[in-house]
């Protein structure tokens, strides 16, 4: 039999204010299209969710994650719930009007981990979403809608010596060993059905609560991938931070830690004259749980840079599993007028982009090929498991 290989293409965060029938991303190609959405659809939602940020769109909306050929998505993040379970039912109900697939959240926990299995690629694939990001109210149970999540404990270490008093302490994060240990055993469910297992998770710290001695990830990231052993999935897609991180391989395991976004239109100009505004603007209706805590401005530079990536799996020739052989990173800019996402045609753009990734990549290992080419007339960063002699 042949080798089977095809590719996937996975984008981070995706909220629409306004049906864009227009938008043209200029996508590259690939046999499945996934990502994560990030904003309540819906005319008829809930009250808000007593919480920072609240995202809202109309059920018009819905159309243009049709028009990006999305075949899945996960609602496994900290805005599904933003204005509460009928907000949850709307958003699912609009997605597969489009035909969209919806994992991470449903009417209960069971529904929130049941996978999409597509054999649309050849090779049967299973998607799951999760999220380490979980606004209180918005976990899934037996009886309550929500999302599937994966809760973290924090532990903070302080400066012991005294000799540097004040100084910020370093977070040691954890995830729950009992969301874990349940996460694995239904990916290892999965596993039995399908070729190849491809885990959504909404996780991270974006740069406003980041400490630079810390740097880009938090400490129960890499430590949760590397619990899930010998169920890891094929591929994992990570979102939630806003910028855009490394990718390293954990065994045969493909992580790529967050892929920002490609269209954030909550906070193009057009809709708030900053990310700020998306809270600051609502203290006086919302009262004292929409004020923003002591931190600095949510809005990064970094914010305006976005990518998507185009995973290849193969068919591994020893043992005949498929597995990921590679990532290519093409790198978009943010329209900071609408929070669209276009091609970053400039060659000095492309590159500051492209390194964000690669940069953080070889910080993360030295296992990493990383390479530029030029596809489609467009720079592209290429990234492979390096082989050991």
């Amino acid at each position: 039999m042949a080798p089977q290989a095809f590719q996937l293409l996975c984008m981070g965060d995706l909220a629409f204010m306004e049906n864009v029938r227009s938008y043209d991303p200029a996508l590259p190609s690939a046999r499945l299209v996934t990502g994560n959405v990030e904003i309540v659809i819906s005319n008829d939602p809930g009250p808000p969710a007593e919480k920072l940020v609240h995202l809202l769109a109309g059920n018009d909306t819905a159309e243009a994650y049709g028009d990006l050929d999305l075949d899945v998505v996960t609602l496994a993040n900290n805005h599904s719930v933003d204005y509460g379970t009928t907000g949850l039912s709307g958003t699912i109900s609009a997605l597969q009007e489009q035909g969209l697939q919806v994992v991470g959240a449903g009417e209960n926990i069971e529904a929130a981990r049941t996978p999409v299995i597509t054999g649309a690629a050849g090779p049967t694939v299973g998607f799951v979403g999760i999220s380490c990001v979980v606004p209180p109210g918005f976990a899934a149970s037996t009886i309550r809608p929500g999302i599937w999540a994966i809760r973290v404990r924090s532990y903070l270490e302080s400066e012991t010596s005294n000799e540097q008093p004040g100084a910020a302490p370093f977070v040691h994060t954890i995830g729950e060993k009992k969301d874990i240990d349940c996460l694995k055993a239904e990916l290892a469910t999965l596993r039995e059905k399908v070729d190849v297992t491809v885990m959504h998770v909404h996780w991270g710290v974006p740069p406003p609560w980041q400490t630079p001695f810390q740097g880009p990830l938090a400490t129960y990231q890499r430590q949760l991938i590397t619990d899930l052993g010998e169920v890891r999935p094929n591929v994992v897609i990570g979102h939630h931070p806003h910028v855009l991180h490394g990718v390293e391989w954990i065994e045969n395991t493909l992580v790529m830690y967050s892929l920002g976004h490609l269209v954030f239109q909550p906070w193009g100009s057009k809709y708030a004259t900053s990310p700020d505004e998306l809270i600051l603007g609502k203290a006086e209706d919302m009262g004292a749980a929409a004020l923003h805590p002591p931190y600095e401005s949510l809005e990064d530079e970094r914010n305006w840079d976005g990518c998507v990536s185009v995973v290849n799996l193969e068919t591994n020739s020893d043992n005949g599993l498929i597995r990921a052989t590679k990532c290519s990173i093409y790198p978009y800019e943010i329209e900071r007028a609408s929070g669209l996402g276009f091609p970053a045609t400039d060659p000095v753009r492309a590159t500051a982009i492209l390194n964000q990734v690669t940069e953080h990549t070889k910080c993360l290992s030295d296992n990493v090929s990383v390479e530029y080419e030029t596809h489609d007339s467009r720079l592209v960063a290429v990234l492979s498991p390096r082989l050991r002699s």
